[in-house]
């Protein structure tokens, strides 16, 4: 299985664990013989010489939070997709994305979009709304219908959900 990435600075460690502050909040990352950590200019790199640093850690989630590590790096060579993420980002916070929903399962849905198939995780804070502000639920949204998803990307998925408006239907009619 491939690793996951973590992005964050490391703000503390003790013992084989970095204390990391990302964008989603704090992480645990442990650290054991077989972690590489990689610092350009620094031979034999040790933990205490990535605390302050900003970091990009590859490796596997073991709980909530926490990740093992088999990779520690400056995340320099990612400068680019950082920027289009961050592109991506700006897009999600003025517009949201639409799309129509190919698939639901559980809380998660599958939209076709103009960027492509996109994965949406929901959850118990979501909001949804429909056509003329009512409120609604996921059990409202079907497999067909045209929304457009408020929220961001994290590391466990393209997009966290904060809120999902329903647009009217092509066959409905407007009063």
């Amino acid at each position: 299985m491939a690793g996951l990435y973590l992005l964050g600075k490391v703000t503390g460690v003790q013992d084989a664990q970095l204390s990391v502050e990302t964008s989603d909040g704090p992480w645990t990352v442990l650290v054991d013989n077989e972690t590489v950590i990689r610092l350009p200019g620094v031979e034999d790199p040790t933990l205490e010489d990535v605390v302050g640093k900003a970091i990009l850690v590859k490796g596997r989630v073991t709980a909530v939070g926490t990740m093992q590590a088999q990779l520690i790096t400056p995340p320099a060579p990612l400068v680019r997709l950082r920027d289009a993420l961050r592109d991506l980002l700006r897009l999600f916070r003025r517009r949201g994305i639409r799309g129509q929903v190919e698939a639901i399962n559980g809380e998660t849905m599958t939209l076709s979009t103009s960027l492509g198939q996109i994965t949406v995780r929901v959850s118990e804070d979501t909001r949804f709304r429909g056509p003329g502000a009512e409120p609604l639920t996921l059990e409202d949204i079907e497999v067909g219908d045209t929304i457009v998803v408020l929220g961001l990307p994290d590391i466990t998925c393209p997009i966290n959900a904060k809120g999902i408006i329903l647009l009217p239907g092509e066959n409905e009619s407007s009063s």
